[in-house]
């Protein structure tokens, strides 16, 4: 519920005819399904599953990024993946983080690790959404700081303390309400 909550609160910051980068994760699957249904959009992903929804949308054209297939995360990473990010420019990208501690993004895995700093690189606005546990969660790999973002999408559980940390480095939070109605 959490995600597709942060799935409705990010779609607001796309508008008709975006370019959107989606990595592979479940949040960037939730806001792939708000997107196409809401389309005109753009969705470039490295996801598999991802790229199985948007196939044939109506309204959706869809950039596939190749590269090393994963089984673990069920998608493409590398650098193959890294030089086809590159190559694009998009509106905006959400990119969800394992975790977030000292105002950075945390990734446990050092190749998802590339590939978020690239699209990061190559969007023009960027925009992190997490759910529940990732403020006390730990990974490796810091990816990002925090303030390079232009919106950070919470869930409503976001605990008080964590929450004015965000807003105390400077961006936009957007909290998500589980309890929004889902349009479609």
């Amino acid at each position: 519920e959490a995600k597709a909550a942060i799935a409705v609160a990010a779609a607001t910051l796309v508008s008709r005819g975006d370019a959107v980068f989606l990595d592979d994760s479940t949040s960037a699957l939730a806001c792939a399904e708000r997107l196409s249904a809401q389309g005109p959009v753009t969705l470039i992903t490295n996801f598999r599953k991802i790229q199985e929804l948007a196939i044939g949308k109506p309204g959706v054209d869809l950039i596939t990024l190749g590269g090393q297939y994963l089984s673990s995360n069920d998608s493409f990473q590398g650098a193959i993946t890294v030089l086809s990010i590159e190559s694009l420019s998009a509106d905006i990208a959400f990119v969800p983080t394992t975790a977030v501690r000292g105002g950075a993004c945390f990734h446990q895995v050092p190749r998802s690790v590339s590939v978020q700093r690239a699209t990061l690189a190559a969007a023009v606005a960027q925009g992190p959404h997490r759910g529940p546990p990732q403020f006390a969660k730990r990974a490796l790999h810091r990816f990002a700081l925090i303030q390079n973002f232009d919106t950070v999408v919470v869930d409503e559980d976001i605990a008080e303390l964590e929450l004015a940390a965000l807003r105390d480095l400077g961006v936009e939070v957007i909290v998500a309400e589980s309890n929004r109605p889902l349009l479609a």
